[in-house]
Protein backbone atom coordinates (compact mmCIF):
# COMPACT_ATOMS: atom_id res chain seq x y z
CA UNK A 1 0.00 0.00 0.00
CA UNK A 2 1.50 3.28 -1.19
CA UNK A 3 0.49 6.54 0.15
CA UNK A 4 -2.06 8.46 -1.86
CA UNK A 5 0.64 11.25 -3.03
CA UNK A 6 2.99 8.50 -5.01
CA UNK A 7 0.28 7.15 -6.91
CA UNK A 8 -0.67 10.36 -7.69
CA UNK A 9 0.77 12.07 -10.95
CA UNK A 10 1.50 15.70 -10.31
CA UNK A 11 0.54 18.18 -12.87
CA UNK A 12 2.72 21.66 -11.83
CA UNK A 13 0.41 23.25 -14.50
CA UNK A 14 -2.43 22.06 -13.74
CA UNK A 15 -1.80 22.95 -10.21
CA UNK A 16 -0.88 26.29 -10.73
CA UNK A 17 -4.21 27.13 -12.94
CA UNK A 18 -6.75 25.46 -10.47
CA UNK A 19 -4.82 27.58 -7.71
CA UNK A 20 -5.35 30.62 -9.89
CA UNK A 21 -8.65 29.99 -10.77
CA UNK A 22 -9.37 29.68 -7.42
CA UNK A 23 -7.21 32.70 -6.02
CA UNK A 24 -9.13 34.77 -9.14
CA UNK A 25 -12.83 33.71 -7.42
CA UNK A 26 -11.63 34.29 -4.07
CA UNK A 27 -10.61 37.87 -5.13
CA UNK A 28 -14.05 38.54 -7.00
CA UNK A 29 -16.42 37.00 -3.77
CA UNK A 30 -14.11 39.43 -1.83
CA UNK A 31 -14.89 42.24 -4.37
CA UNK A 32 -18.65 41.55 -4.10
CA UNK A 33 -18.72 41.06 -0.09
CA UNK A 34 -17.24 44.26 0.00
CA UNK A 35 -19.64 45.79 -2.33
CA UNK A 36 -22.10 44.48 -0.25
CA UNK A 37 -20.96 45.88 2.88
CA UNK A 38 -21.27 49.15 1.35
CA UNK A 39 -24.22 49.00 0.15
CA UNK A 40 -25.76 48.25 3.29
CA UNK A 41 -23.94 50.85 5.14
CA UNK A 42 -25.21 53.71 2.39
CA UNK A 43 -28.79 51.54 3.18
CA UNK A 44 -28.18 52.28 6.82
CA UNK A 45 -27.70 55.46 6.90
CA UNK A 46 -30.31 56.33 4.69
CA UNK A 47 -33.03 54.16 7.21
CA UNK A 48 -31.04 56.34 10.16
CA UNK A 49 -31.96 59.42 8.07
CA UNK A 50 -35.91 58.47 7.49
CA UNK A 51 -36.40 57.74 11.30
CA UNK A 52 -34.95 61.05 12.66
CA UNK A 53 -37.15 62.55 9.49
CA UNK A 54 -40.07 60.75 10.89
CA UNK A 55 -39.00 61.53 14.65
CA UNK A 56 -38.86 65.04 13.68
CA UNK A 57 -42.42 65.33 12.39
CA UNK A 58 -44.29 62.82 15.04
CA UNK A 59 -42.54 65.79 17.53
CA UNK A 60 -44.40 68.16 15.12
CA UNK A 61 -47.80 66.79 15.46
CA UNK A 62 -47.53 66.16 19.18
CA UNK A 63 -47.05 69.97 19.56
CA UNK A 64 -49.60 70.60 16.94
CA UNK A 65 -52.15 68.63 19.03
CA UNK A 66 -51.05 70.03 21.87
CA UNK A 67 -51.57 73.71 21.32
CA UNK A 68 -55.21 71.91 19.09
CA UNK A 69 -55.95 70.52 22.46
CA UNK A 70 -55.11 73.91 24.96
CA UNK A 71 -57.72 75.88 22.55
CA UNK A 72 -60.05 73.39 22.48
CA UNK A 73 -60.45 72.69 25.85
CA UNK A 74 -58.17 75.53 27.94
CA UNK A 75 -59.13 74.27 31.21
CA UNK A 76 -57.25 71.25 31.10
CA UNK A 77 -53.39 70.94 31.45
CA UNK A 78 -51.50 68.61 29.17
CA UNK A 79 -48.11 68.98 30.42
Amino acid sequence: NYPIHQNRSINFESDADQTLETSRNMSDNGITISRMVSQTETTNKQSKRALFTNAKKVNQGRILLQKLLEVLLPDINLQ
